[in-house]
């Protein structure tokens, strides 16, 4: 029953007709829609029903296309079932009249028509009739248009008779019109394509091995027909493992040749329409096809190319021409290689000026998309053309000037499509020569690796060889880079990343050279245009730049931020003007924050996610933390939202997290979208699934008021994930709820190394951390340490969240309440995301409701419950209510001697049966070890017991 998704309705309906059919209410049920819909499967699905009871007599036929022409054909099929039913009724005695049943032997084959015989039509409803008596009778025929004409006729004969009989005639008839074909059919039910999330969890079931960018084929050419989805995803999962596409025009599949016989019927401009249309494969091909629909629709100027007049006549607009993907897929594959390289070059002529419309009325995506999908097509062409020998014929000329520029066209589209880039640049790589060849694999290589297609990348590896040139040496250490970052191995990453940046400087000073050779003696092109070899090594040394930068920030290491800082100096030294000023810009975010300017960080911040956004390196979630400690993960934000369509793999959770973490301060309903979205691309990068584990512990820790509310156990904290110092948060946050002071501080604790800068998810972390040392009696020194580091953060970056985490972490370790108060009254002026406004606004609401100024306490604790309730933090929410409510004026008078639990005594009750200590129920309520043994005293008196061991099981009862 794999194809009936989203087919719920259509099952109901057919079971109802069985219903009435055993009820003597005869019914007839016609399926249509497009074939493929999945007809065979919704019979087989109406007969399992129908053998469920075993009164039912099942009767399935069907028509053949080949035996269209055969008279009674698929009658046989149906009247053979009858016959040997009648005959076992006549050996059980029953008479039965001899006319029609000699009729019935005609229609079976083993007869010859006789002179006044009964009538087919009228021999079979009698034999229906008959049957039907006994038991109920289904008759299931799949493919009913191929029918022959004798049959057709009985069966619309039946679709009039059965108003009395236990019968359901159940009919399959894709691409009929049931009101003409059918007028007199009880019920027509329509197999409608199936939606694209149905889609895709048929294709999950079918072909779960298959990658993200065959099942995205897939599903197009499906266009949501259960069968052809089937079919065509067993057929992406048996093929090689690196393809992305699969050859449909020799594909042993019935409908794939039935579409391959129906375009050899079709007129020549109807073929030329679907060809272009077929080579027209754009996975966001939407804006291109409107484009494209707009310019043929005018057919040709009379000042085009020649390239152009291919499409003249062309009027027709597009999605009406090709309403079947696949018959437009065929088209493509079956057409003469020099027919195909002409469609090739009409789309260059016919895309270029489209690109050029778009830019000038600012659509700057929809112009990179054409203009890109032009390069491919003129890149396609030139492949299919063999080239010729002489260096100066004009094809070979035609083939070194399309490189560059397919190499150009994929660095402006790897923001907005990686995966097309990479195609563009493995194109590129089949029209040039060794050198740049090389290049172009190891960058396709990268974005296929950064994508999750790691089979793909390994070939792309393979094919290039061993890099021999410096850039070639960079992109592959670039490369290493990125698959040690996924290992967790950051310092080696780092180290990588170091050898890349030097390799790139070495390339772009050998590119600004003179055309001639280098130190190895090999020649090598000096051009310095667009798309040069200058170009293109500035591109990637600032590229590798960037990531140096953001994982040398992140990994908080004094020796990796001192080697980065070396390397990132000295590329400078050696890079041009313009370049080097981006680079040294980059280099400012590695300044200890001590040192740090607020302003150059941000600029170096907008620097990192500008570069980061053009290019395939998945670290963009290590950037978000340097975001979140400059208090700008806005930015973030704003680089992912472009980019989240188009990715998957390693570099769609990479994404996905830095939204997550963008979004963690001020909205946890938000974050938590995006750790489901990047669950979902866990199946292309298994090695991130305790990443994404540990993101979503620290969304159900927030969300926790007490340790009781924890589901379960956390996942444990993996030291090679992106997500570790989140990880050690929930992990401290769990013990503070529980009121295990030391453990929170021990869980906390490997984050503030000595003699290595915090990161920022020490830092972010601070607030508990020196609550729990605090409350645990720590060393003061120690204490001292970390104020010294965020003082110096909130120097460094001047965010919101430094400004409120120093003067909280300040007011927690003063022991003077008039200082406390001033602090906490600054803090929660700061403003910022709700988790540090709402923080502020707590801790001084207690503060004031302790020092016994209730009304004071009021203003700051609604404003906190408020903040925490909008932001989607329900445990912060609920102790800013309970403080809240602890101020109320008046308080609901109970009569003397009532057992009913103040919400006070509850909240202590609850606390003291989870096991924790006087002193941790203390700390974890914000009131004294005194008050809470008061309340436990007047607790075990209201409930009739002597002590905490018989608390649990007591208020489970209450």
């Amino acid at each position: 029953m794999e194809v009936l998704l989203d087919r719920t309705a259509q099952l109901g309906a057919i079971t109802a007709a069985l219903e009435g059919a055993a009820a003597r209410r005869g019914t007839t049920v016609v399926l249509t829609g497009p074939p493929g819909a999945g007809f065979s499967a919704v019979l087989e699905a109406a007969a399992h029903t129908a053998r469920a009871t075993p009164r039912w007599l099942l009767v399935r036929a069907r028509a053949v296309q080949e035996e269209a022409g055969i008279e009674r054909a698929l009658l046989q099929q149906l009247v053979s079932p009858l016959v040997e039913e009648l005959d076992r009724l006549a050996a059980a005695g029953e008479e039965l009249a001899p006319a029609p049943r000699a009729a019935l032997d005609t229609a079976s084959g083993w007869a010859v028509p006789a002179p006044g015989q009964v009538p087919l039509s009228m021999a079979v409803l009698w034999g229906l009739e008959v049957v039907a008596r006994s038991r109920p009778v289904l008759l299931a025929v799949d493919d009913v248009p191929w029918a022959d004409p004798a049959s057709l006729e009985v069966l619309r004969f039946l679709t009039r008779r059965l108003s009395g009989v236990s019968a359901c005639l159940l009919l399959a008839a894709p691409g009929a019109e049931p009101a003409l074909d059918w007028p007199d059919a009880d019920r027509v039910l329509e197999l409608a394509p199936l939606e694209p999330a149905a889609a895709e969890a048929l294709l999950a079931r079918v072909a779960p091995d298959s990658g993200p960018h065959a099942r995205e084929r897939v599903v197009r050419l499906a266009a949501g027909r259960p069968r052809r989805l089937v079919d065509l995803g067993r057929l992406a999962q048996a093929s090689a493992p690196t393809a992305t596409t699969v050859a449909l025009h020799s594909a042993a599949l019935p409908w794939v040749q039935r579409a391959v016989q129906e375009l050899r019927t079709r007129p020549e401009p109807e073929r030329r329409r679907l060809l272009l249309a077929g080579l027209l494969d754009d996975p966001a091909g939407a804006p291109l096809v409107r484009r494209a629909e707009h310019l043929l629709a005018g057919g040709a100027r009379p000042d085009a190319p020649a390239d152009a007049r291919y499409v003249e006549g062309l009027t027709e607009p597009l999605a009406e021409a090709v309403p079947d993907p696949l018959l437009a897929e065929v088209a493509a594959e079956g057409v003469e290689p020099e027919e195909r390289s002409r469609a090739h070059r009409a789309w260059v002529a016919v895309l270029e000026p489209a690109a050029a419309t778009a830019r000038d009325q600012g659509r700057a995506e929809l112009a990179v998309r054409l203009a890109a999908e032009a390069r491919r097509q003129e890149g396609l062409a030139l492949v299919l053309a063999a080239p010729s020998a002489p260096p100066e014929h004009d094809e070979t000329a035609r083939r070194g000037a399309a490189a560059p520029r397919l190499r150009a066209a994929a660095r402006e589209l790897v923001r907005h499509d990686p995966r097309r880039a990479g195609d563009l640049l493995t194109l590129a790589a089949q029209l040039e020569d060794d050198d740049a060849r090389r290049t172009d694999l190891l960058r396709a290589a990268e974005v296929a690796s950064a994508l999750g297609r790691t089979l793909l990348a390994g070939v792309l590896t393979e094919r290039a060889g061993a890099p021999r040139t410096p850039l070639d040496e960079a992109v592959a250490a670039r490369t290493d880079a990125v698959r040690a970052l996924a290992r967790g191995e950051h310092e080696a990453a780092a180290g990588q990343l170091v050898r890349a940046l030097q390799r790139c400087a070495d390339a772009v000073g050998q590119s600004l050279e003179p055309s001639g050779t280098d130190g190895a003696g090999q020649e090598h092109d000096g051009d310095r245009g667009p798309g040069g070899a200058a170009a293109l090594a500035q591109d990637e040394a600032l590229l590798t730049a960037a990531v140096l930068a953001v994982v040398a920030r992140r990994s908080a290491d004094s020796t990796t931020d001192s080697s980065a800082g070396r390397a990132l100096r000295g590329a400078g030294e050696r890079l041009p003007d313009s370049l080097a000023a981006r680079v040294r810009r980059l280099a400012s975010l590695l300044v200890p924050w001590r040192d740090a300017v607020p302003e150059e960080q941000l600029e170096a911040l907008l620097e990192a996610l500008d570069v980061l956004d053009r290019g395939p390196v998945p670290v963009l979630r290590w950037a978000a933390d340097v975001a979140r400690a400059l208090g700008r993960g806005d930015l973030v934000l704003a680089v992912a939202g472009s980019r989240a369509p188009h990715l998957t793999g390693p570099a769609a959770v990479d994404l996905h997290l830095a939204r997550y973490a963008a979004s963690l301060d001020s909205s946890i309903a938000r974050a938590e979208r995006h750790i489901e979205a990047a669950r979902g691309q866990l199946r292309h990068a298994p090695e991130l699934a305790p990443a994404v584990a540990q993101a979503q512990a620290v969304v159900d820790v927030v969300r926790c008021y007490s340790a009781s509310e924890l589901e379960g156990p956390l996942p444990p904290v993996e030291p090679l994930t992106t997500e570790t110092d989140g990880a050690r948060w929930a992990h401290a946050q769990s013990h503070r709820l529980r009121g295990e002071v030391q453990l929170a501080a021990q869980a906390l604790r490997p984050l503030w190394v000595a003699g290595r800068a915090p990161s920022t998810g020490a830092l972010v972390s601070s607030i508990p951390y020196v609550m729990s040392l605090k409350a645990s009696g720590a060393d003061p020194a120690e204490l001292r340490a970390v104020l010294d580091q965020v003082a110096a953060w909130a120097q460094g970056s001047g965010a919101p969240l430094a400004r409120v985490s120093r003067l909280l972490c300040e007011a927690l370790t003063s022991d003077d309440l008039a200082e406390q108060e001033a602090l906490l009254t600054t803090a929660a002026a700061q403003g910022g995301p709700a988790l540090v406004t709402g923080t502020a606004q707590l801790a001084l609401g207690m503060l004031l409701r302790r020092a016994r100024r209730a009304v004071a306490a009021r203003d700051p604790l609604q404003r906190a419950a408020e903040v925490f309730e909008g932001a989607g933090m329900p445990g912060f929410a609920r102790q800013a209510q309970r403080e809240l409510a602890a101020t109320a004026p008046q308080r609901p008078l109970r009569r003397v001697g009532s057992r009913e639990l103040t919400s006070q005594e509850r909240e202590v009750a609850h606390l003291a049966a989870q096991g924790a200590s006087n002193a941790e129920v203390a700390l974890s309520l914000g009131i004294s070890s005194r008050t809470v043994a008061h309340h436990l005293q007047k607790v075990y008196a209201k409930l009739g017991i002597t002590g905490r061991q018989q608390l649990s099981a007591r208020l489970d009862r209450v």
